[in-house]
């Protein structure tokens, strides 16, 4: 059976996500406009949305009330950076497969929910050595 507590913490878990979504979105069309450099202004960006998240789910999603350490942050951005490689295989692995605009979509969709759900996890273990010490 699933708890109450696993629900909630997967819908704070979804609204971090898409609230850095929308960080990096905007801060990258900021940066675009401002540089007209686009790769500087994505990795600016993602970078920016990767610190936000940390601080969002550190503080809302699992509830971390230890200080913080480079440590933790330095798990937390390598479990991200392999989130980001499944999410990119999975994705254009299945838009190749499929093909056209469809095959994109849906293997954008299928990328972003396996990325998403390996974050998920890993996060729980970076947070949960954060919140024992250990």
């Amino acid at each position: 059976m699933i708890s109450i507590a696993f629900i909630k913490r997967v819908f704070i878990f979804a609204c971090g996500g898409f609230g850095a979504m929308a960080i990096d979105i905007a801060m990258a069309r900021w940066l675009l406009e401002l540089t007209q450099m686009p790769l500087l202004s994505r990795m600016v960006a993602f970078g920016f949305a990767v610190i936000c998240t940390w601080l969002f789910h550190r503080s809302l999603t699992w509830q971390v009330t230890k200080v913080a350490s480079f440590a933790e942050f330095g798990h937390f951005v390598s479990v991200s950076a392999i989130g980001m490689v499944v999410n990119l295989t999975v994705s254009l692995t299945i838009a190749y497969w499929l093909g056209g605009a469809s095959g994109l979509t849906w293997g954008i969709f299928c990328g972003s929910i396996s990325g998403a759900a390996l974050n998920f996890i890993g996060y729980t273990y970076v947070f949960k050595s954060a919140k024992t010490g250990s």
